[in-house]
């Protein structure tokens, strides 16, 4: 049977649709691919950039003959202008005939960049709200609550002196501070503190320093802040203060009739030793006596040295004094400044000692009846020698020890390091009190006339820091009041000598 025309328009055509799929890519990109007329524009074509529409520039025929070897063409996205590639083909040129040094000398330097120069900021204003923005401790901890005694504190915390005076105190013992191991304990009478927490109760002070309080907040923070701890003897912690301070004395740097007592440095191990020989029995070999030589520490006493000068011939005198009881209170303040005949002014440092024990030669003489109570002072002690001269060498040489000096430095220093300022530092025994610590005193202060003579005595309080010892400042209950340097503060310190009282404070 003939099939008809409506049977051929119902059977479909069946395809499989990867067959058709892949005839239809084909399709398309052989349209893609067709020759386009010279003024049509195709929708493939990408416009070319500046730097893309580059006319290739054929070298002369000279240059085409020299092969040089040419360095690989970098892959980049873009190529270089026609004036680059002109550049670059005349300077293979000029390298022709060159050696390999003359070729990198004419090589083109690199262009120099300057750095972009930025306008500073404007400085932050800043916040003066000390009690609620406070320094940041370095050596952030809790520290242990401590044990204060019982005892009557001071109503006030007044200070007699200007601030700045104490601001700069505390600023050169922070600076000491800051190289002790902070972990490190320290004795405060029958407490123990850390090196760590007194730098931060001088830090914590200063944020009170710089939040201008009245005198009534100002005591209400120290109670609240800080402990603070009474140190003395007795059931009252009393403690005897006594003063020193930095003399100017005339001196020569070479010794003549009128500069004949001398200031001598420290001797070295060698220095220290003289000969001695003894009696050896004879040998076999020896008939009678013979003397074997041998060497020996000095007794390096007050008397050997000044008496006997065993340290004489030796080239150890730094400078000569014209006064001995002037050398002899050198001895006792530690240091002071030299005014040498062409008026130079340099400082003398204490450099060590013999080590021997001290014994005060006023304490002496009051014993023994030759001067008062009152009279026992620096300047009484020395107008009594003036008179009787006759009595120096039985009274000073009973105090053995001896102090050996150094010149240079800018001032006096305390044991802990620290420069000392007039009227802000003190001196306690190392081994009871702790070095660099901030110290509160009460006491009764001279009042000096124009004359520098004593005319009445008045009620003072101040902060102090505890900056320095001496070998006659042993106890719970003495301290060493530094009042500075020259005539005024030598009129001062050598009066002084009162009963009071002293606080440590320690932050909480």
């Amino acid at each position: 049977m003939t099939p008809s025309i409506n049977d051929h328009r119902n059977t479909q055509l069946s395809l499989p649709p990867q067959i058709f799929a892949v005839s239809f890519f084909l399709l398309l990109s052989s349209c893609a691919t067709m020759e386009m007329g010279a003024g049509d524009e195709s929708v493939w074509d990408k416009p070319e950039s500046q730097q893309e529409r580059v006319e290739v520039i054929e070298p002369p025929a000279a240059e085409k003959q020299v092969r040089y070897p040419r360095p690989a063409p970098e892959r980049t996205k873009t190529q270089q202008a026609p004036e680059t590639v002109e550049a670059n083909m005349g300077l293979l040129s000029n390298l022709k005939n060159k050696t390999q040094p003359e070729q990198v000398a004419s090589l083109p330097k690199a262009p120099l960049y300057k750095t972009p120069t930025r306008s500073p900021a404007p400085p932050k204003a800043e916040k003066k709200d000390p009690l609620n923005t406070r320094k940041i401790y370095p050596h952030h901890a809790l520290y242990p609550p401590l044990d204060v005694p019982a005892a009557e504190l001071p109503q006030s915390f007044l200070d007699d002196l200007d601030q700045e005076s104490l601001r700069e105190s505390i600023r050169r013992q922070l600076y000491i501070l800051e190289g002790k191991a902070p972990l490190e304990q320290v004795r405060l009478g029958d407490l123990m503190v850390t090196q760590a927490r007194l730098y931060d109760t001088l830090v914590e002070f200063e944020n009170l320093l710089d939040a201008e309080l009245s005198p009534e907040e100002f005591s209400q923070e120290i109670r609240e802040r800080f402990y603070v701890v009474p140190v003395g003897t007795g059931q009252h912690h009393r403690v005897l203060f006594t003063g020193y301070y930095t003399p100017v004395i005339p001196a020569s740097r070479t010794w003549s009739d009128e500069y004949h007592y001398p200031l001598y440095r420290k001797p070295s191990g060698g220095e220290s030793m003289e000969a001695s020989y003894k009696r050896a029995i004879h040998s076999q070999r020896d008939y009678g006596f013979h003397l074997v030589a041998s060497t020996r520490p000095l007794e390096l006493t007050r008397e050997a040295i000044d008496g006997r000068e065993v340290l004489a011939d030796k080239n150890l005198e730094v400078a000569w004094l014209k006064d001995q009881m002037e050398g002899y209170f050198l001895h006792i303040q530690g240091s002071g400044f030299l005014q040498f005949e062409d008026g130079q002014l340099e400082a003398v440092q204490y450099m060590g000692s013999n080590e021997r024990p001290y014994k005060s030669v006023g304490r002496m003489m009051i014993n023994e009846g030759i001067i008062t109570t009152g009279q026992g002072s620096m300047q009484g002690i020395k107008r009594y020698f003036r008179e009787h001269p006759e009595d120096i060498p039985k009274y000073l040489f009973k105090n053995e020890r001896y102090i050996f000096f150094g010149m240079g430095g800018n001032g006096p220093r305390g044991s802990t390091g620290a420069e000392l300022i007039g009227g802000r530092a003190i001196a306690t025994d190392k081994t009871l009190y702790p070095g660099g610590g901030l110290v509160f005193i009460t006491a009764d202060k001279p009042i000096l006339n124009s004359s520098n003579k004593i005319v009445d005595w008045q009620p003072f309080s101040r902060f102090v820091l505890d900056q320095d010892t001496g070998s006659a400042i042993k106890g719970r209950g003495r301290a060493d009041l530094y009042f500075g340097i020259g005539e005024k503060a030598g009129a001062q310190a050598g009066r002084f000598m009162k009963r009071g009282k002293m606080f440590y404070l320690v932050v909480k």
